[in-house]
């Protein structure tokens, strides 16, 4: 394989009610697995809320750096880099864009979060198993085994880790990120 390009994996600890239950739930200091293409992170993709304040409505999101430092908290990331050919990368940017433009098919996979499921009815997702599904992809060589969390992805991720990484109140383009568009004051 001829390496030209990286697909980068976040992991991060979110700041939220919900972060926090699922890390007590999980027992693991991290909650939300997202992808991104480029070493700025700027966007990342994943199936997460996609308004600050209503953690009930989720679907495939474009998400900026700044939702993880908000409100002057400190949220902590692990970055993985995973060096793929130029053909991979452009297979996987061409999946984001095609989600991307569709998300509004694409909800978040309530019942599969909590079950652990791999993949959803209906084009219902996860972040865990969108990562998957990318990670199946882009590792289909190299023996990656699907994970139902996020801690399992870490584990499978080890040799391609980059950098543990803290955001706070950081100054990012929001991009397409609707994170605070609807926000209550």
């Amino acid at each position: 394989m001829v390496q030209s390009e990286s697909i980068y994996i976040v992991v991060s600890r979110t700041n939220t009610k919900m972060g926090r239950f699922i890390r007590k739930f999980t027992r693991y200091d991290y909650n939300h697995i997202s992808v991104s293409l480029n070493d700025a992170l700027e966007p990342m993709y994943s199936f997460a809320r996609e308004y600050y304040n209503n953690c009930l409505q989720g679907r495939f999101v474009e998400e900026s750096l700044n939702r993880y430092g908000m409100n002057n908290m400190q949220s902590k990331l692990k970055i993985y880099e995973i060096p793929v050919d130029r053909e991979t990368y452009i297979r996987v940017k061409s999946k984001i864009k095609q989600m991307y433009i569709a998300r509004k098919e694409y909800p978040y996979d309530f019942v599969g979060a909590v079950v652990k499921r791999k993949r959803g009815k209906n084009q219902k997702y996860t972040c865990i198993s969108f990562i998957n599904e990318i990670l199946e992809d882009v590792l289909d060589n190299e023996g990656y085994e699907t994970q139902n969390s996020v801690k399992g992805i870490c584990k499978e991720l080890e040799k391609y880790f980059l950098k543990d990484l803290s955001i706070c109140n950081e100054n990012h383009s929001w991009g397409n990120d609707l994170y605070y568009s609807k926000k209550i004051s």
